[in-house]
């Protein structure tokens, strides 16, 4: 049986093996293999392969890898069993959300972004549901709305933000893309991404505070497979452009690493205390200096 996501064929372990050449013996949940450790010499095949994950793991020399990303197969790093799961999640109706009944659009300048990009982004204000906010509904690949963001307009109160349903695990956004560029940014707040698209620079997403996954997902597949439609789409780089601040570092730092062994990954630092919404209209021309050499570095 063959699995396809997004038009892709996702390729067993036990494909990757016969595509490399590379002799196993099936034996219940695993493939057993010649250690494929360069350091080890392994006369008596002593590599566990899991059918399913790919993971690998050679019980005499306690070498241990993901079959995947060992045969360059990054796109594939969602196993069958994932998949299975992936189309039965398909195959149940998401909850699709409405704006409340009294909302209003919001069509004005805020921030330092302009009534038409608030407008582009859909966003509006409620008195009833979303007192004093500013909101962004948040969509799907569909297009549905899958949840809601609001921000204070004029004071600080905590919490400044305010996500409907509250235990949501809001998606990247936006989460389809039209651009003409191999690379994408990723930010951490919804008005960072607003400021930046205000500012002509459309191949930015946000992840919304997104880090590294658990150390349970010890292969930061859950963390791929969120980023993998961004991928298939044509997107080779991902920039982390995160707040200038203790937290956005560590938190950048972090993705870098669940992310470096998927896709080309690249961090911009900005000054201290600076978020992507603060940027002076002279570092905004620097990052579009730095994406356009980036784009075409890639194509080289």
């Amino acid at each position: 049986m063959q699995y396809w996501l997004y038009g892709v064929h996702l390729m067993t372990p036990e494909e990757i093996l016969k595509e490399n050449n590379i002799d196993y013996i099936i034996r219940g949940k695993d493939l057993i293999i010649s250690c494929l450790n360069p350091q080890h010499e392994d006369i008596h095949p002593s590599m566990h392969v899991n059918k399913e994950t790919g993971i690998s793991h050679c019980f005499s020399c306690k070498h241990t890898l993901n079959l995947f990303t060992r045969f360059n197969k990054v796109l594939n790093t969602l196993t069958l069993k994932q998949s299975s799961i992936l189309e039965k999640i398909r195959k149940i109706k998401p909850e699709i959300l409405n704006k409340p009944i009294d909302y209003q659009p919001f069509i004005e300048e805020y921030r330092n972004i302009s009534a038409a990009t608030f407008k582009k982004f859909d966003a509006f204000t409620s008195e009833k549901e979303f007192e004093g906010r500013v909101v962004v509904p948040i969509t799907n690949f569909k297009n549905n709305i899958v949840g809601f963001i609001g921000r204070y307009k004029h004071s600080k109160l905590d919490p400044k933000y305010f996500i409907q349903p509250a235990m949501i695990d809001l998606p990247l956004f936006p989460s389809a893309i039209n651009i003409n560029s191999d690379t994408l940014i990723i930010v951490e707040g919804i008005f960072d991404l607003l400021y930046l698209y205000d500012n002509e620079i459309y191949n930015v997403i946000t992840g919304f505070g997104l880090v590294a996954p658990n150390k349970k997902d010890k292969f930061n597949v859950k963390l791929h497979e969120r980023f993998m439609p961004y991928k298939i789409a044509g997107i080779i780089k991902i920039i982390i452009l995160y707040d200038g601040d203790k937290a956005g570092r560590k938190a950048a730092d972090k993705l870098r690493e669940g992310l470096e062994d998927f896709i080309f990954v690249d961090i911009i630092n900005l000054p201290d205390d600076i978020d992507p919404n603060d940027m002076s209209s002279k570092q905004i021309e620097v990052l579009k200096e730095k994406l356009n050499e980036s784009s075409s570095s890639n194509k080289n």
